[in-house]
């Protein structure tokens, strides 16, 4: 037609913003996981929404799980390391640092000794006199 026109208008928009987590817990000897250690997950993305999740636990290779509750079936471990992915390739992690072992009972049982030990030395010093 003539004196007429369309006009087309499009937005491109790129997706470079990482999610955002929720949640990102260690839970000790749950009831919900049979009293084993479980890891909540939970990440955000409002531009294109989450993916995926993967988690490693000691070096390991990652593992794509399921949010909300992982249940980690390794007896004893030191690191776990979380993944969220959004629909757009971006990523953000967090990594959970455990103690290598509780040795609470054997500071107590060596402070027991040391106790017995020193009273056994004042014991026979007191006899000599």
């Amino acid at each position: 037609q003539i004196g007429s026109y369309t006009v087309s208008r499009y937005s491109i928009f790129e997706d470079i913003t990482p999610p955002e987590w929720v949640r990102v817990t260690l839970n000790k000897d749950t009831p919900e996981a049979e009293g084993k250690d479980s890891v909540s997950l939970l990440a955000k993305d409002v531009t294109s929404g989450i993916a995926r999740y993967e988690i490693q636990i000691d070096g390991g290779s990652f593992e794509e799980v399921l949010p909300p509750n992982y249940v980690i079936t390794k007896p004893s471990y030191e690191r776990i390391v979380v993944r969220a992915y959004d629909k757009a390739g971006n990523v953000i992690e967090e990594s959970i640092e455990t103690k290598k072992g509780d040795y609470s009972i054997w500071i107590g049982a060596a402070f027991l000794v040391f106790v017995v030990v020193t009273m056994f030395i004042i014991s026979q010093h007191r006899k000599a006199y």
